[in-house]
């Protein structure tokens, strides 16, 4: 049977990952990933493998880096995320048209929920067994039995945990509505391997050991060995007829027995709607809302610690509200030394700056919940799918569970105030409409659009993810969809 994947992101590497299962099982599989990019690519990040940035790669980068922000865009190497075309509308939604897409440049916390009622996954299905599919080929950092363990799975942890600085130690806690704890990275946090984590900072401007989960790399390993094909041409129409699935490319026409779209929210979206009529109802984008606020101490309290500068989002957990079970993700940070490089380059004074204000300075993120977020609608314009129309459903920070996370910080001889909070320009949890706009009332469960096309990512979701397990969740439900199209 010849099957094939749209996309080289996490959506596709839980796809394929499934597949390859199926394969080693017995299955007769001719798999072919399709994915924009270099198939160079791999080879040109192995052979850029470096210990750390220097300050002279940093600003480099900086200078290459037009966007706005105090953050610089991430980038893996050369590669640097890209905002999306809108008409007349600002969005901060992110793409990428590297191997890989925007799974290179973050796919940080992994957590599988068991104690939180999620409107999504319960769309979704039972998706445990996946999360340990996936977990079981990716590396997670974390601590078992801490006091994130009381609402996320431990069963996905493999890797151990990060360093954290000192200061942020006091910070853990665990109480009925808020739980702060160890941040469970998908991260190579094993020593004397060529691309683990040594904590060296500048996780912002993407990964120069390459440590973070990358689907890119699992995909082209999988190439690599035999298990599947990729083809480097961007897809412009697919198309399910007479029991086969056509995909049109740049360079040529193919047919396959089946295929999965993993292109990701924006760019299924834009698949989808060059390949079929007009959706029924307005076709949307969300992306959880996305706050970021300094927390400050008034007396010198030591937070980094000397030899380990991991300098994002070390600690992370939730803000629960019991009542209509809602849930806020949490991450606290020392300093980025990103931070000051906006301003400043990255040099001596830059650092020593730095150093000297994480003495009383950590960072605060806090996601909204699912019903917090920004909605974007897209339409056609020529051949591509824009931004017409934003709409936010708040303009705040939730000022009751932000007091609940106020007040804990305050006991440990931190200070902050809701209004020192500012909004990201994105969070980078993407997810769409597809089933609602098209009628298909459970296509997120099932990722079936058409005979014999199936739809794996988060583009079939319907509303915004609460944001905690994003794209661990999209892998585990792409491997949910593979396996039920053959079963």
């Amino acid at each position: 049977m010849k099957v094939a994947i749209i996309g080289a992101g996490p959506s596709a590497f839980g796809a394929l990952a499934r597949l390859v299962a199926l394969k080693q099982a017995g299955e007769n599989l001719d798999i072919v990933v399709f994915s924009t990019g270099d198939g160079d690519q791999e080879n040109q990040i192995t052979a850029a493998y470096k210990a750390a940035y220097t300050d002279q790669d940093i600003n480099t980068a900086l200078d290459a880096d037009t966007s706005s922000g105090i953050i610089p865009a991430r980038r893996f190497l050369d590669h640097t995320m890209q905002k999306h075309m809108e008409e007349n509308v600002k969005t901060g939604i992110k793409v990428s048209s590297t191997f890989g897409g925007l799974g290179n440049y973050w796919s940080g916390s992994v957590f599988p929920v068991h104690a939180i009622h999620d409107p999504l996954t319960a769309v979704l299905g039972d998706l445990s067994a996946h999360y340990r599919f996936i977990a079981e080929r990716i590396a997670v950092a974390g601590q078992s039995d801490d006091e994130l363990a009381a609402f996320f799975d431990n069963s996905s942890i493999n890797h151990p945990p990060i360093d954290i600085a000192t200061g942020l130690q006091k910070l853990k806690v665990q109480t009925d509505d808020l739980a702060l704890g160890l941040n469970r990275f998908a991260l190579n946090t094993h020593a004397n391997e060529s691309n683990n984590c040594t904590q060296c900072g500048d996780c912002l401007y993407g990964c120069p050991r390459d440590a973070l989960f990358r689907a890119a790399k699992p995909i082209a390993g999988f190439a690599a060995s035999g298990q599947c094909s990729i083809v480097y041409d961007k897809v412009l129409t697919v198309n399910s007829v007479a029991q086969k699935v056509h995909i049109k490319t740049k360079g040529q026409d193919r047919t396959f027995d089946r295929a999965f779209v993993c292109a990701g929210a924006l760019a299924t979206v834009e698949l989808l709607g060059r390949s079929y009529p007009a959706a029924d109802k307005p076709v949307y984008i969300f992306d959880n809302l996305l706050w970021y606020f300094p927390v400050f101490s008034l007396m010198p309290r030591r937070t980094r610690l000397k030899s380990k500068d991991f300098g994002f989002a070390e600690l992370a957990g939730g803000i629960f509200d019991r009542t209509d079970n809602s849930y806020n993700h949490v991450l606290i940070s020392t300093l980025p030394q990103a931070v000051l490089d906006r301003k400043l380059g990255r040099n001596g004074f830059s650092r020593a700056l730095t150093g000297l204000l994480s003495h009383h300075l950590i960072i605060g993120a806090m996601y909204g919940s699912h019903d917090q977020y920004s909605r974007y609608r897209i339409k056609q314009r020529g051949d591509e799918w824009k931004a017409v129309e934003v709409e936010t459903s708040t303009d705040v920070i939730d000022s009751s569970k932000f007091s609940v996370l106020q007040k804990h910080l305050a006991g440990s001889g931190w200070w902050t105030n809701a209004k020192l909070a500012q909004v990201n320009d994105t969070s980078g949890h993407y997810t769409a409409n597809l089933g609602a706009a098209y009628g298909l009332e459970d296509l997120a469960e099932t990722g079936a659009f058409d005979d014999n096309l199936f739809v794996c990512d988060s583009s079939t979701w319907n509303s915004a993810s609460m944001s905690q397990q994003h794209t661990f969740t999209i892998m585990a439900n792409a491997s949910k969809i593979v396996q039920a199209a053959f079963s």
